[in-house]
């Protein structure tokens, strides 16, 4: 069976947008692990793109795939017709196929049974009030419009299939669906087609034309699914990749920056150069892109030595003030300075104790960094283990951990206005701990509560989980019975699983 995957650019800058992603740069690090992970279960994956996805995806970035069609330059679609050229795609397949999204992972093969059908897709989806309302205004929208797509769009039992996963080797039915679906575009006023269309001829039609042929679609998740039921846990918790098999980053999901950071984590262990020869594409982006890297990147481009950024300052600055901007970091200090907004001067005092940090962290020895990234990934293991099994499990925290004390939560994604802060009264202080990161801002920072400020005090040297515990315990209340020093356990787990994902923690494991 042939695997196919479509990047269509549409003319975009590759550098620039986004394609859904929290950055450029993720939408490419995807790109680069989707393939990864499919290269060494199979033996044939194709590419289907336009001049600017091969140059990027081949030229570039050198990915495996195994055959390249550079065909889709000049496609006569409306930009926001996205899922168009996939379907072109399935039509030009001549054999059994299986097409899976650039946004698609997997960890293991797909089950031989699956890949035997006829019709296969990811799973069965349910629509919610969220498609109804945005969907089934297609029904009287539309002027062409075939009886049984429009039966499934005024039902409120209306139903698709997610196209994460789409194909089998029943290669008439997808000429004709592919046939149908170009139907729908070219026969209907394009003004009415808005980018929700693309579930509507994707998803929906697939679904209708299947059913009204009574054909049999294998899915590979079993269980039907809300649209909105795509949850973390169970298609974007990459530390949890092994055991799900299959990751599918769906809608907002892309611009989680946790998640994001996931993808670059997982890219970066499964092939250090390619993850590489994105960042250098970004180089700007990356505090520590230096010389230095060269030490243990022989491979990294001439030195590019990168300020550090005083984003968050900078974006709180100008909520306060939209028509503002600042060229100079001088004028952002000059600004805040004179400001009287008491939280942008104590965002700036604490970004300032950042940058001394980071200037402290480039005296690290970076191969030293290079080993705790990989320390830091095998620990992930501890947290799969039994609990029996994880109770002689040596424990210690980041060497490099620093601590910064301060009456706000000033790492919150959003800084927008006071009162959607996390504030605390002036009596009460929050503690931040920061740690270097080789790539990115240069740091990494997470809030810790009096547990998490336990268990990093007691891990200063090496110690067992078991002991780990016990320290712990008695720092609290006697615990009366089983089941409260279950319950206890239970949240200290979920503490250490939090230091762990976030590299402040570290298990030899």
């Amino acid at each position: 069976m042939v695997i196919c995957q479509t990047l269509w650019t549409n003319n975009k800058n590759i550098l620039e947008d986004s394609f859904g992603w929290l950055t450029p740069q993720y939408h490419l690090m995807s790109w680069a692990l989707s393939i990864l992970k499919l290269a060494p279960h199979y033996d044939d994956i194709h590419l289907y793109t336009d001049s600017a996805g091969k140059e990027m995806l081949i030229d570039q970035l050198g990915l495996p795939y195994t055959a390249v069609f550079n065909e889709y330059n000049n496609l006569d679609c409306q930009p926001h017709l996205w899922a168009f050229p996939k379907l072109l795609t399935y039509a030009r397949q001549d054999q059994a196929f299986l097409h899976i999204d650039g946004d698609v992972f997997v960890w293991h093969p797909f089950e031989k049974e699956l890949l035997s059908s006829g019709l296969i897709a990811q799973n069965l989806e349910k629509a919610t009030a969220y498609y109804r309302k945005s969907l089934s205004p297609y029904a009287e929208r539309l002027k062409s419009l075939p009886g049984f797509l429009k039966r499934n769009l005024l039902s409120h039992n209306m139903r698709s299939y997610n196209a994460g996963i789409l194909g089998g080797h029943d290669i008439d039915f997808f000429r004709r669906y592919v046939a149908a679906a170009s139907r729908l575009i070219e026969q209907n006023d394009k003004t009415t087609l808005s980018t929700n269309f693309n579930v509507v001829f994707e998803q929906l039609l697939f679904f209708s034309m299947a059913e009204k042929e009574k054909k049999t679609v294998n899915r590979l998740i079993d269980r039907a699914i809300d649209d909105y039921g795509y949850h973390k846990e169970d298609f974007a918790e990459f530390p949890n990749a092994d055991q799900l098999k299959y990751l599918h980053i769906i809608g907002p999901h892309k611009c989680n920056k946790e998640i994001c950071d996931w993808l670059a984590r997982y890219l970066r262990q499964e092939n250090e150069e390619v993850f590489l020869r994105i960042v250098t594409l970004f180089k700007k982006h990356h505090y520590f892109y230096s010389s230095r890297l060269k030490e243990i990147y022989p491979t990294v481009e001439p030195a590019t030595t990168n300020k550090f950024s005083y984003s968050k300052s900078e974006h709180f600055a100008r909520l306060l003030n939209p028509g503002i901007s600042f060229s100079t970091h001088t004028q952002l200090s000059s600004y805040i300075e004179n400001s009287e907004n008491a939280l942008l001067k104590g965002l700036y005092k604490y970004e300032q104790k950042v940058k001394r940090i980071c200037t402290k962290f480039r005296k690290i020895n970076f191969s030293h960094l290079r080993q705790i990234e990989q320390a830091s990934m095998r620990s992930i293991r501890f947290l799969k283990k039994p609990a029996e099994d994880r109770m002689p499990v040596k424990l210690y925290r980041n060497p490099y951990t620093e601590i910064i004390y301060t009456a706000f939560d000033w790492t919150a994604p959003e800084l927008s206005t006071e009162n959607n802060m996390n504030l605390q009264g002036a009596d009460k202080h929050i503690i931040i701990s920061i740690i270097p990161e080789l790539f990115f801002s240069g740091y990494r920072e997470l809030v810790l509560d009096e547990a998490c400020v336990n268990i990093i005090v007691l891990t200063g040297k090496k110690i067992s989980y078991k002991d780990l515990l016990g320290e712990i315990s008695a720092l609290f209340p006697p615990m009366e019975n089983e089941e409260e020093y279950e319950a206890f356990c239970e949240l200290i787990f979920l503490k250490v699983t939090c230091l762990i994902k976030n590299k402040m923690l570290l298990a030899e494991v």
